[in-house]
């Protein structure tokens, strides 16, 4: 990231227009293998999140009383459209002041459920429970089996550090083989004693049956110096499993809401979790407001709670900013992507990281969305090395950004292990700031490089200002400026703040006074 941008006016007859440069795709190298995206704007029937003022009887109230105050201002306010609500959150009730009620409605399309909860008092938003599944490419085994620790500059990190067990990781997605035989000395228990969370199955189990969380867990903290299996960017650190994926890798926002409630829960009663791994998501309508947003009030606790939130960019071939449409996706050729957005990965909080895949070679993924005003780095997710939880086959390699988040999620752990007292918006900062640049990433990311875990643990403590702040200002050295026809004059553009991210400079005017003055 850089603070000033040159750039060039020419006056001949008008004044030129500038705009970004056009970046050429990776070439497509090897054909890498895909189960299915999900379809974009993909949601669960019948359903809807409804965003509701918290009840007055819940702002005082804790435990029981809270659920009991949530579930009934909820059930009333389904009643009211026919619907029942099927569950309330009453962690982000008590951090966000809201109500996010989980409705259902027999008989009723979610478009008309929402039509009936437009413009009714006490809804602030609403939206289809949209499905999400695991961001993961499936691939063989024949590579270098740590290039990705290698890739980051982990060896020289754990001469530093070499992890926490007290620094609690969420994992939230297809749950953890809290039983392998790599992971299981770093899993740890729940506030209340228990293994974890499901949110599939409304328990507290998060075993992994699919394989893609188990697969993420290794990544962040398969233990090291073992003298089995893998070493993960932690070699000791606290894996929390939360199940919001089936056994088929698939899900909803109102699962995915469930678990981070359930991780806001632990966090209020003391669990250290300070990373969440969100290796998930799907593509909606952009989120013009996530104030009213039930997914992204949610988010927005978690970052307001000083939990750094790292998101998958995903997998569908996509430039973010501009996505396309039919075709462009080759193993989902059918979607359109255009109007769309992928989620959680778009959401701008202080404390979240998008994340896009590297492969070897340190180009962009063939696979791997990107955009520099939504993902901030790249990380190795291209044929990555890792834990699985099947007997037969307990370490086999997968592609995808789900295995390029956990890579930051590790180094963030990592990070927060070896200063403690630095807060999570400090630890992104050393992550943003300290990146490998990478011309292959150039206009592809925001910090147009990849983690470099060792660079992030060693630089000085910085400044605890979230690096992914926005623009306060542009200023010139000119306050006027008098060229002749012909003439051309180079000027440099301050941006304000330095660590702000987005800092393109177009320059437009219609004013043919500037070139007749």
């Amino acid at each position: 990231m850089r603070g000033k941008f040159s750039f060039f006016i020419v006056l001949i007859c008008s004044l030129l227009l500038f705009s970004g440069t056009a970046f050429a795709d990776t070439a497509l190298q090897e054909i890498y293998s895909y189960d299915g995206a999900p379809v974009p704007g993909d949601y669960v029937e019948g359903e809807a999140l409804v965003l509701l003022e918290a009840p007055a009887a819940a702002i005082f109230a804790r435990g029981l009383a809270l659920e009991t105050a949530l579930q009934s201002s909820g059930q009333a306010a389904a009643r009211s459209v026919g619907a029942r609500a099927v569950r309330t959150y009453g962690a982000v009730a008590s951090a966000a002041g809201k109500n996010i009620v989980h409705m259902k409605a027999e008989g009723k399309t979610t478009e008309q459920l929402l039509a009936a909860l437009s413009g009714m008092p006490g809804v602030i938003g609403a939206s289809p429970n949209y499905r999400v599944r695991a961001m993961v490419e499936p691939n063989d085994e024949h590579f270098d089996k740590l290039w990705g620790m290698k890739r980051i500059n982990a060896p020289a990190a754990w001469y530093v550090f070499t992890g926490d067990k007290a620094i609690v990781v969420a994992v939230v997605d297809t749950g953890i083989d809290y039983n392998h035989e790599d992971l299981k000395d770093n899993v740890v228990k729940d506030k209340d004693g228990k293994q974890g969370f499901n949110a599939i199955n409304n328990d507290r189990d998060p075993m992994d049956r699919n394989g893609h969380g188990t697969h993420v867990a290794g990544i962040i903290g398969a233990k090291g110096n073992n003298a089995i299996g893998v070493a993960g960017v932690n070699w000791a650190v606290g894996l929390l499993g939360v199940k919001v994926l089936g056994d088929d890798g698939w899900g909803s926002d109102a699962g995915v809401i469930a678990g981070l409630n359930y991780v806001l829960e632990q966090k209020n009663k003391g669990l250290n979790i300070r990373v969440v791994n969100m290796s998930l998501g799907g593509w909606d309508k952009p989120v013009l407001n996530p104030a009213s947003d039930p997914y992204g009030i949610v988010i927005r606790s978690m970052s307001d709670a000083g939990i750094i939130l790292v998101l998958a960019a995903g997998n569908e071939f996509q430039d973010i900013d501009n996505p396309r449409g039919p075709g462009s996706d080759i193993y989902n050729p059918a979607n359109d992507y255009r109007g769309q957005l992928p989620y959680p990965a778009s959401f701008r909080f202080t404390n979240t990281i998008t994340v896009a895949s590297i492969d070897e070679d340190g180009s962009r993924s063939v696979f791997s969305n990107y955009s520099p005003n939504y993902v901030h780095i790249a990380a190795p997710g291209g044929k990555v090395f890792s834990t699985l939880p099947f007997p037969e086959k307990k370490y086999a390699s997968d592609s995808g950004t789900s295995m390029a988040a956990p890579h930051v999620a590790g180094a963030a752990a990592l990070i927060a292990a070896a200063y403690p007292t630095e807060t999570a918006t400090q630890i992104k900062a050393r992550i943003l700031k300290n990146v490998t640049p990478n011309d292959k990433l150039k206009g592809k990311v925001a910090t147009d490089g990849h983690l470099n875990v060792n660079a992030a643990i060693r630089a000085a403590t910085p400044p605890d200002a979230d690096p992914d702040g926005p623009v306060t200002g542009v200023s010139l050295p000119y306050a006027s400026l008098n060229l002749v026809v012909g003439q051309t004059a180079v000027l440099q553009a301050s941006v304000a703040s330095e660590d702000a991210m987005n800092k393109s400079v177009i320059w437009r005017t219609s004013d043919k006074t500037i070139v007749d003055g």
